[in-house]
Formats: C-alpha cells, structure tokens, sequence
C-alpha cells in the first residue's frame, strides 16, 4: 500500500509540475493522486481477499469454516478447513475432462514417444547425410570438369 501512495504521489507531484509550472498546485497535485491512489489500493486489496474466500469457500463446498485473513501470513494454508487442503492437494490433470488434450502420461507412454522421436531424427539426420554426399559427389564432379577444360 505505501509504494502506491508513493507512487501516485510521484505521479501527481510530476502532472502538476507539466500542468502548473512550479506553483503551489504541486502539492496540492501530490496530496489528491496519493489519496486516490491509496483508495483503489485499499479498494482493491479488499476485493482480492473477497475473491479468494470465496474460491477457497467454493473449493471446500459448504464446510469451509477458515477465513484468511491477510495473503501474506505464514499459517494460510492451516487455516483452511480440511476439504479445502485436500482439494489443493489433488492432481489438476485429474480433474480435467476426458475430452481434454492433457493427460498424464505413464513412464513406459513417455519412453514409447522418446523412442519414436529420436527414430524420427535419426531418419532425418540420414537424409541430411545422404545429400551432403550428393552435394559432396556432384561438387568433385564439378572440380574433375573444371580441370579438364
């Protein structure tokens, strides 16, 4: 909250030095954008913790008895009630629908697509070598014709 009353204090501070020259309206300009700026802090702050409960709340359905107080302190997540942990403890990708592109793969999946990939690129680098040969075979040509004429 203090760096946004400072900075909106900086930013009035300079509108009304661009706006009024080195009058008294600075102050005056310092004054007005630091309390607006300390407003929609504060504004803001409480609306983000009423967000929050009200995740935390619809996360953990009807039971969730804990309010959290302020973000920063340490013991937030003891003071959810025990739905609310559990919910946070779960695998996302498990939630997910079926028809969703994401899954878990296992390991065996995981070392089936590494397998293929690099059957993939190692058809690809023999490509790559077979025309450097040709590139290599029709440039001694080249030199082989050069010398002849």
């Amino acid at each position: 909250m203090f760096s946004s009353v400072v900075a909106g204090g900086i930013t009035g501070g300079i509108l009304s030095f661009i706006s009024y020259g080195r009058r008294a309206a600075i102050f005056s300009g310092i004054g007005f954008f630091a309390l607006v700026s300390a407003a929609g802090q504060y504004s803001f702050t409480l609306w983000n913790r009423w967000r929050r409960e009200r995740i935390l709340r619809d996360m953990a359905g009807k039971q969730h008895d804990a309010v959290v107080e302020d973000s920063a302190s340490s013991g937030m997540f003891a003071k959810m009630g025990k739905k609310a942990r559990q919910a946070l403890l779960v695998d996302p990708i498990s939630r997910l629908p079926d028809w969703f592109p994401l899954r878990r793969l296992s390991s065996t999946e995981y070392r089936g697509i590494l397998e293929l990939r690099r059957e993939e690129v190692s058809a690809e680098l023999g490509s790559l070598r077979a025309a450097i040969r040709a590139m290599d075979m029709r440039e001694l040509s080249l030199e082989e014709k050069s010398k002849q004429i």
